[in-house]
């Protein structure tokens, strides 16, 4: 039974067709308004890649631009920068040239109240005796 049914599904197999033309069908003509929608489709889908190439291309163009606009400011900026720190350089050595003139001056003044003190100190010494002297004159009287 089952070499019957085995037979009867392969002598079908190997056995040849009787050609004969089949006629038009409407399917036909459908698979190649069909293919035109898909061929369409596609073309549609294609025109949607380039433009999105081109707008990504655009944008890429737009940030090169950017870019080399913000690499020259930020040179702009290093060089404005080193400017200033050469003038600060210049400003600090005035600046420790003008506090060491100050120190110096600071140093004459504390050697002149210093000689002003023992000057001081010799007048009061001078007044003391002069008012010991006075003391003595009146109480020997």
């Amino acid at each position: 039974m089952r070499t019957l049914l085995l037979l009867c599904l392969v002598v079908p197999i190997f056995a040849q067709p009787q050609s004969q033309p089949l006629p038009p069908t409407k399917a036909i003509g459908d698979e190649a308004s069909n293919g035109k929608a898909k061929e369409s489709d596609r073309s549609s889908a294609d025109w949607w890649m380039v433009r999105l190439t081109g707008t990504i291309a655009f944008i890429s163009f737009v940030q090169a631009i950017v870019f080399g606009l913000q690499a020259r400011r930020l040179k702009q900026t290093i060089e404005k920068m080193d400017a200033i720190a050469g003038q600060q350089s210049q400003d600090v050595q005035a600046s420790k040239a003008e506090g060491t003139r100050a120190a110096q001056a600071m140093e004459r003044i504390s050697a002149s109240m210093a000689s002003n003190v023992e000057s001081v100190r010799e007048s009061v010494g001078i007044s003391r005796d002069i008012a010991d002297t006075l003391v003595s004159k009146t109480a020997v009287t």
